[in-house]
């Protein structure tokens, strides 16, 4: 008679003890991340010593949006009109919820959805990491141009450790990075439907000594709407920790304004580029002429791209490990139902950034192939 232990488990039996050995590691991993105290990072005299102890990086900064509501949303009249009117259980689970996204230096969170009204109860605060492009060497020695335009002196402070040098303004400053909220509209009876995509500044909060910044954002239509407010959303920036030097506010718009120019300088130089590759391109033969070459397209905020910028790799971590598993992936977004209304301005076919498709979780087949790619 053979012995017990020598008979082949199951295939359930191995599943299960795989199911269970995941659950574990899932449940080690969650502990250990609730081990770590974010409240040491956030102070402003950290020892990047004891904060190596703790788990805490030293070196790391953080800033904060909070989103305390918002207003003015006239599309939404008619449907709180009826929801005043009518206000049984079935209503209310049938009315259209906001559903607010928001994307920082590859970062990406969203907030609980709201029902949707004229002054939508969007209450939520979004925590990033601030990237650090610069070097330590670069951070603990601002460029000479900044360092004059530090509030109240006209030398760097000295920064002997990555924690002292990232949180230098003149260095925070330089980072081009900006906020991307996305306002989506979900319906039980409907695919979600992008209401807003808009590209948030940052930096004045550079400018504030207490380390705080209140302003209001206006939200805009998007594709053939973008010229059409939709709604108001109030916001706060907060760093943590707050930077030691306060940058004045005219530094702050010179910086800006020379970041504008650079861009515009930079389309000029493009543009000049792709029309001496047409113009070669036509050259090479004649049957160039008749062949359609898609070299610019709009997004969603009728801005122009080109074809090459919307692809952009995505981080997956260990969700996607193969080709194969990439193009399941995007295959399990369904392709808009109306294309022509949901990705288009004026009649011209329109791609969506990867933000905005992720958000919506559907869209046209461009939006399904620049995210594969």
């Amino acid at each position: 008679m053979a012995d017990a232990s020598s008979v082949p488990t199951s295939a359930e039996e191995e599943e299960e003890r795989f199911v269970e050995a995941v659950v574990e590691r899932l449940r080690s991993d969650i502990t250990a991340t609730k081990s770590v105290s974010f409240s040491n990072a956030f102070h402003t005299k950290t020892d990047p010593a004891r904060s190596k102890e703790r788990g805490v990086p030293g070196s790391r900064q953080y800033i904060r949006l909070r989103v305390l509501g918002g207003r003015g949303f006239a599309n939404e009249i008619e449907e709180e009109e009826k929801a005043n009117e009518d206000d049984s259980d079935d209503a209310c689970s049938t009315r259209s919820r906001f559903i607010l996204h928001c994307q920082f230096a590859g970062q990406r969170l969203t907030a609980p959805s709201v029902v949707c009204s004229t002054q939508p109860s969007i209450k939520h605060d979004f925590i990033f990491t601030l990237p650090l492009h610069l070097s330590v060497e670069n951070r603990s020695s601002p460029s000479p141009a900044a360092r004059t335009h530090i509030a109240g002196s006209s030398e760097p402070p000295a920064a002997t450790t990555p924690l002292d040098a990232v949180r230098n303004g003149a260095d925070l400053l330089e980072s081009r990075e900006l906020f991307h909220l996305i306002l989506v509209r979900s319906s039980p009876f409907g695919d979600p439907v992008l209401q807003a995509s808009h590209h948030l500044q940052w930096r004045n909060v550079l400018s504030s000594s207490s380390g705080y910044s209140h302003c209001y954002v206006e939200l805009h239509g998007v594709y053939s709407e973008t010229a059409l407010p939709i709604g108001v959303l109030e916001v706060e920036f907060q760093l943590m920790p707050r930077v030691n030097d306060v940058i004045h506010g005219d530094v702050m718009s010179s910086q800006l304004e020379r970041e504008r120019s650079h861009l515009v300088e930079s389309d000029g130089v493009l543009m000049n580029y792709v029309r001496q590759w047409w113009k070669d391109y036509l050259g090479i033969r004649s049957a160039h002429a008749s062949r359609q070459v898609k070299l610019f397209v709009k997004d969603e905020n009728d801005d122009s791209h080109m074809v090459c910028s919307m692809i952009r790799p995505l981080r997956a971590d260990r969700l996607i490990n193969t080709p194969r598993e990439a193009a399941r992936f995007v295959s399990l977004f369904p392709f808009s139902s109306t294309p022509w209304v949901d990705g288009s301005i004026n009649n011209t076919p329109c791609w969506t950034s990867t933000l905005s498709f992720l958000s919506k979780c559907h869209g046209v087949r461009y939006d399904s192939s620049s995210t594969f790619l």
